[in-house]
């Protein structure tokens, strides 16, 4: 497979068209949806107006949840790469892997056959969801607890497997398994098996 696409680190001049994003059809949406929509746009303000990079990054990442609701993945996608080019810059780990998930499963959800990209489009999604999966696995064992460490690794181990690449999902599940195992031990409690997690 080729090299997953270089992401580019926005500046803030790029930011500022996003503050006030397109809002939902209010005969069509949900209470629940423009109830999110809101809380995407408060937070775009409060970073506009503290132009601090942690709060665009939430803020981003708000958008991007409401745009991929909507069915607007192109939007999404790029609420997310902006988010992600600041993220590493912040020092928040669980932020970080959070966005590397959700850019993956976007990538991974365009695809028709997420074991087989039968494009140049295609293809490019595939490794961006597996640079990000890869990137997301790597950076577990820095998460804030065991029980985030855990959630990520699973999670990166079924995009993996959503990816057609079983032996590096297998590894990370026996890597979540063992880690959950260690934190039970440390707990005194018994872990659970993998079937009932």
């Amino acid at each position: 497979r080729g090299q997953a696409p270089q992401r580019r680190l926005p500046t803030m001049r790029d930011l500022p068209m996003l503050v006030f994003p397109p809002q939902p059809d209010p005969d069509v949406a949900t209470d629940v949806a423009a109830h999110e929509w809101a809380r995407a746009q408060a937070a775009l303000e409060m970073a506009r107006a503290t132009q601090q990079p942690w709060h665009w990054c939430e803020g981003l990442q708000a958008l991007a949840r409401c745009q991929r609701d909507s069915g607007d993945a192109p939007a999404a996608e790029a609420s997310l790469d902006h988010a992600l080019a600041w993220a590493p810059l912040l020092g928040a780990v669980d932020l970080w892997v959070e966005l590397l998930c959700e850019r993956a499963e976007l990538a991974t959800a365009t695809l028709l056959d997420a074991r087989a990209p039968a494009t140049d489009a295609e293809l490019e999604d595939w490794l961006l969801a597996r640079s990000c999966a890869s990137d997301a696995a790597a950076l577990a064992s820095r998460s804030s607890d065991a029980t985030r460490e855990v959630a990520v690794l699973l999670r990166a181990s079924a995009l993996f497997d959503r990816l057609g690449q079983p032996v590096h999902a297998g590894a990370l599940q026996a890597r979540a398994l063992g880690r959950q195992a260690e934190h039970a031990s440390a707990d005194g409690a018994t872990p659970l098996p993998a079937s009932q997690e």
